[in-house]
């Protein structure tokens, strides 16, 4: 947990300096700030759905350099070695390095609570598990979002058992 903690302090060190975009842009590269650009993404994870998991997000730029994330997930598939029958609910942020929010390279902390069965085990109360993604994402045209990442997780089980597993992005979405 240490080492998790010290890793998102240094990835948040490195991004937050890069403060605002200095250089003006065109009519056809907007500022942030500009009603033309987009606030707003809705994804779905096309790729996750070949293993059974049906995911929505929900993404809101609030400032030039972060947006908050959330949504749902349903799993009823296999990952690595674990069946899994659950509903998820994730909450997290998005810390851009480069571009300007939601478009450009990224780190994001998210917490996720979930309920359902792991290898036929049901779980009595909500589990929860932290996460860490990074990667990219790009607006096309201002209106289609294409999201893609790599990163890691650890989950709190109710008996009180961590386990850890890698994540992936791949989001297809509009933008608005």
């Amino acid at each position: 947990m240490r080492k998790l903690v010290v890793s998102l302090a240094l990835a948040l060190a490195l991004v937050l300096p890069a403060g605002p975009a200095a250089a003006a842009r065109s009519i056809d590269d907007p500022s942030w700030e500009s009603p033309r650009w987009p606030k707003n993404t809705v994804t779905i994870n096309p790729v996750m759905m070949l293993y059974g998991a049906f995911n929505f997000e929900y993404e809101r730029a609030i400032s030039e350099r972060v947006s908050i994330v959330a949504g749902p997930t349903y799993w009823n598939g296999k990952f690595l070695d674990s069946r899994l029958e659950i509903w998820v609910v994730d909450l997290g942020a998005r810390i851009f390095a480069t571009g300007q929010a939601p478009e450009g390279l990224f780190v994001s902390p998210r917490l996720s609570v979930f309920h359902g069965r792991v290898d036929g085990e049901s779980t009595d109360a909500p589990s929860f598990a932290g996460s860490i993604l990074f990667g990219y994402s790009w607006l096309i045209g201002r209106a289609f979002d294409l999201s893609l990442g790599v990163g890691g997780m650890f989950a709190l089980l109710d008996e009180g058992e961590v386990r850890g597993a890698p994540i992936f992005r791949t989001a297809l979405g509009v933008a608005f």
